[in-house]
């Protein structure tokens, strides 16, 4: 077995995660810079969004969630959000302004999350079935 280099509680883990939004924001911008061509948007934001699951090594199922807001124009991510297990995927969790046009899969096709977008001015596209 291979020698454990550090422990970290899963309070402690998710304390740092959360501190290293903006960081992982910029790492996963320029990486996403580089392979994709910037495009303008002529009026509002265009955001891609969506939730990732993450589990500690050896658990049974999601420990985590991350849930991500990327603004192709700017090439980077312009929010971060870690939850845990209980947290789902909602366009509640996204800042919005009037005139942004945001894309969701089927997770995001609920009520209460596309009531927010819309009461923001706002603009969505989401995927069901």
């Amino acid at each position: 077995m291979a020698d454990i280099l550090a422990s970290l509680s899963d309070v402690a883990l998710l304390k740092r995660l959360r501190a290293a939004a903006d960081w992982l924001g910029d790492i996963a911008g320029a990486l996403l810079q580089k392979a994709c061509a910037k495009s303008a948007a002529p009026t509002g934001r265009r955001l891609r969004v969506d939730g990732s699951s993450i589990s500690r090594p050896g658990s049974a199922g999601t420990d985590w969630r991350v849930h991500a807001t990327y603004e192709p124009a700017l090439a980077r991510f312009t929010h971060l959000e870690i939850s845990d297990v209980r947290g789902g995927e909602s366009f509640l969790r996204v800042p919005l302004r009037q005139g942004d046009i945001v894309v969701g899969d089927r997770a995001y096709a609920r009520a209460p999350s596309l009531e927010k977008v819309v009461s923001a001015g706002a603009d969505f596209i989401v995927r069901t079935g």
